[in-house]
């Protein structure tokens, strides 16, 4: 069964205004409504449709009457997404577009709202607030036209911490100097970044989100930091390990032995303790030589030298390295080779 089409009309009426403050006579104004169905228009045909009714008649509607060739439909976004609205309609004039949001006009004055095309609602960096039914209206002299209502939904990202730069394991570091240690994580809602020594959280009257750096000065003792990123999805953390390195120390009780016309053997003293040595140089030269040569990437605390020249005084020099660098050198010790 079909219900009859005068529903759509069930608000067409006079309608009067009446003003009144107790002095004189009221002031009135009337006016009339004509509501007419949703229709889309197909040569001499109108179709016309209301939520309960489908019918398909001949339909008295204002020549210029706006008419919608685009519909908005039901969006979803993510927040901080832009959106977009479909509209676009018809008439004779052209219709001005306006947007209603729960039957209030939308505010465009604010600048995340605009009209895309002169019709379509382009919302900038959607947000919660921005949710709800929308209709769009299209007016002109000869009436107003409002679009289906189409619901914007704004879905918030959920995304646990993580890091796109965590600090590095180990840093090593002279006494005394200074030591940037930066950690940057993200997610959705950012999380906020901490620092904490040991069991100490550091700067805890600044709370960034996304990024800390915890700078570090006059570093006198190694340490570990944590950094630590946290919002309402998880908890996750990481833990750097500065170490506080000086320049090695310089070898001790080096020797010579197996000399001969054109090598020498060298073998020298370490005290290693905690220290970690990468590996040792040799320099040596001629007594009254300037230029030193130099063999380096030695891992033992022995080395034959070869190649020298016979019937020569040499002074020789042992070096450590750490991963700071070069130590001072050992006390020379000088050799004299053999004869042929």
């Amino acid at each position: 069964m079909v219900e009859n089409i005068t529903n759509f009309n069930r608000d067409n009426a006079t309608y009067e205004c009446l003003a009144e403050n107790g002095i004189g006579e009221p002031v009135r104004a009337t006016a009339i409504l004509h509501v007419y169905p949703v229709c889309l228009v197909t040569s001499k045909i109108f179709l016309c449709y209301s939520k309960k009714t489908h019918v398909q008649g001949e339909e008295k509607i204002p020549e210029g009457f706006p008419s919608f060739t685009l519909q908005p439909n039901m969006q979803g976004v993510e927040k901080g997404h832009n959106a977009l609205l479909p509209c676009r309609a018809v008439g004779d004039p052209e219709p001005q577009i306006y947007w209603l949001r729960d039957t209030i006009p939308v505010d465009m004055t604010n600048p995340r709202y605009s009209l895309y095309q002169g019709a379509s609602l382009k919302i900038l960096q959607a947000q919660e607030v921005d949710e709800g039914p929308y209709e769009c209206v299209a007016e002109n002299k000869v009436g107003t036209a409002y679009s289906d209502m189409a619901s914007l939904h704004v879905r918030i990202r959920v995304v646990p911490p993580y890091f796109t730069i965590p600090p590095e394991n180990i840093y090593e570091i002279m006494p005394h100097k200074d030591l940037n240690l930066t950690c940057v994580a993200s997610g959705s809602p950012l999380p906020e970044v901490r620092w904490r020594k040991g069991n100490i959280e550091m700067n805890k009257d600044v709370i960034p989100r996304g990024r800390n750096v915890l700078t570090l000065t006059n570093v006198k003792e190694s340490d570990n930091y944590t950094c630590v990123a946290t919002s309402e999805h998880g908890s996750i953390e990481k833990t750097a390990q500065v170490i506080v390195r000086s320049l090695p120390g310089p070898p001790t009780n080096v020797q010579a032995s197996d000399v001969t016309p054109t090598s020498v053997r060298l073998a020298w003293n370490y005290d290693f303790g905690s220290e970690e040595i990468a590996y040792f140089i040799i320099q040596y030269k001629p007594k009254n030589a300037g230029q030193f040569s130099e063999i380096s990437g030695i891992t033992t605390s022995f080395y034959v030298i070869n190649s020298l020249t016979p019937y020569t005084e040499y002074e020789f020099y042992i070096i450590a390295v750490n991963s700071i660098g070069r130590g001072q050198p050992s006390a020379p010790i000088s050799i004299t080779t053999g004869e042929t």
